[in-house]
């Protein structure tokens, strides 16, 4: 199965301006980048090299962002939807699947989140990038964090029963 653990920054005004992602897949080791954009023709190019081949399994932290911002570029259906154009999805928002296992926490940010419970994982991981980008909303950063709240529980719970 391959994962795709996906952060963008940027906004639909003004576009993106960096794509982080984690990949994952039984055949292989986790491997992660981050890319800057160039501009809009740069973001279609780049989204269609980093989500081909389809993963089978989305990642993200508030996940209608991230979906907000591949619609804008690569229009997408909604399941079973018969236009011929590709469909994104499954999506797991970790930031839902912690709100729902954890109803008591007192917030849900990524910030908050990592700190409680994946920190010295990211903390160790990020090691591999520069110092400058080990901070949140810097898309690989976010990337990461989200990855490893998402792995966390991944075996602990049906993360299937999460699935949007």
């Amino acid at each position: 199965m391959k994962l795709l653990t996906i952060d963008f920054e940027g906004s639909l005004k003004k576009g993106i301006r960096e794509i982080g992602f984690v990949v994952e897949s039984k055949t292989e080791k986790i491997r992660y980048g981050e890319i800057i954009i160039e501009n809009e023709k740069h973001s279609v190019q780049v989204l269609n090299e980093v989500l081909s081949p389809k993963p089978e399994l989305f990642i993200s932290h508030n996940v209608h962002v991230e979906k907000n911002l591949i619609k804008k570029y690569l229009p997408y259906s909604v399941k079973n939807s018969n236009d011929g154009r590709v469909q994104w999805g499954p999506w797991i928002d970790t930031r839902i699947l912690y709100k729902r296992l954890y109803p008591k926490l007192d917030k849900f940010d990524l910030e908050y989140l990592t700190q409680i419970f994946v920190f010295n994982k990211v903390s160790e991981e990020a090691k591999s990038i520069p110092l400058k980008k080990r901070a949140h909303h810097n898309a690989l950063f976010d990337a990461l964090c989200t990855y490893f709240l998402y792995k966390r529980l991944s075996d602990k719970v049906n993360i299937y029963d999460f699935i949007q």
